[in-house]
């Protein structure tokens, strides 16, 4: 999709709520004095300023907030259509009561939006390689933990807290671990949390598209301080049980293809791969037997669940191709809002056997 499309789209969603909220606000306020009518100057001269920082990033936190109130906007047009459509349904009856709904359904979407985004899920799966496994592997996988200011220790020590319960023996964490630029997980130290995440067979991890988008060299030092074996277009032996690979991301314009990371190795054992970005038609060719990514954040917010549908032949879940199998999480973390709706923090836990 273009960007000037994009960026089409933003603005003229952004207006449209705006007006929407105006609108909903005369509704509930019939009074039309001077006082009415500068909170309404007020909003929109407040919106736009935020929409200027914002598109033009001039502070390091423009953008996000900018993200965070046109996310507050369009949970605010959500649960308004739903108290205003019932209110017409109900013949215009009892105003007074629908116009108190209004502010009590907004609350509660966000209250329930603010849980998804922080309280997770795990998602279990089981399955089946068409190869000798000696003995079961169980494996947690956490992407997109996008750390930073907004997802932070807490955030980590819940993970650790997970971890300790499920009793993983491998942890794979397919990109996206530091959002943008590392100095906020130095000020809080984050890598005495992150280095507390451990497993039998190890902790790897592979790049996402943010570590690409800032600092690249203190991403790597992020990385490595949590005592996490970082992955670049490499492959490793675990156990002489399995190849274990984590490719770079489509950002890198060097990024090598399977076939290369692979022609030194014996693909008779069961190949497992951390590939951030959710694209099929490589592994399927590669005769991989398992890939697990993530980059979708399974749209975040209603209806982008929808629409990265469309974009990818596996936004989320799971799904077998040949005797590949593909897995994408919504991911542990969160981008631009602390919100998710249509989506949860989660972990994937896959048990996965031989066909011995």
């Amino acid at each position: 999709m273009p960007r000037w499309l994009i960026f089409f789209m933003i603005i003229s969603a952004f207006e449209f709520l705006q007006i929407f909220l105006i609108l909903t606000i005369r509704w509930v306020v019939t009074n039309r004095t001077k006082v009415m009518w500068l909170i309404y100057t007020f909003i929109l001269i407040f919106s736009h300023l935020l929409l200027y920082l914002g598109i033009n990033r001039l502070y390091p936190w423009s953008f996000t907030v900018f993200v965070m109130y046109l996310t507050l906007l369009w949970m605010y047009f959500l649960s308004s259509v739903v108290v205003i459509v019932l209110y017409k349904v109900s013949g215009s009856k009892y105003p007074l009561l629908f116009k108190s709904l209004l502010p009590i359904g907004y609350f509660a979407l966000l209250g329930y939006a603010w849980y998804n985004a922080h309280y997770p899920a795990v998602r279990n799966y089981n399955i089946q390689l068409n190869k000798p496994l000696a003995s079961p592997i169980k494996i947690l996988v956490a992407a997109d933990l996008h750390l930073d200011y907004m997802v932070g220790n807490r955030a980590i020590r819940q993970l650790v807290a997970l971890n300790q319960q499920l009793k993983p023996d491998l942890i794979l964490l397919p990109g996206d671990i530091i959002n943008d630029d590392a100095s906020v997980y130095f000020k809080y130290q984050m890598e005495d949390d992150l280095k507390q995440l451990s497993a039998p067979l190890g902790v790897y991890a592979s790049l996402g598209n943010h570590e690409f988008y800032g600092l690249l060299e203190e991403n790597l030092q992020a990385i490595a301080k949590a005592n996490i074996t970082l992955l670049r277009d490499q492959a490793v032996v675990i156990e002489d049980r399995f190849i274990l690979v984590g490719r770079e991301d489509q950002t890198n314009p060097y990024r090598k293809s399977l076939r290369q990371i692979l022609k030194n190795y014996n693909t008779s054992l069961p190949i497992i791969v951390m590939d951030h970005r959710p694209y099929l038609d490589e592994a399927t060719k590669a005769n991989i037997d398992i890939q697990v990514s993530g980059h979708t954040h399974n749209g975040q917010m209603f209806p982008m669940n929808y629409i990265v549908g469309s974009m990818y032949e596996l936004a989320y879940g799971y799904k077998q191709k040949d005797n590949s199998h593909f897995f994408t999480t919504s991911g542990w973390g969160f981008w631009g809002s602390p919100f998710r709706l249509g989506s949860q923090r989660e972990v994937f836990l896959i048990t996965v056997t031989g066909k011995n």
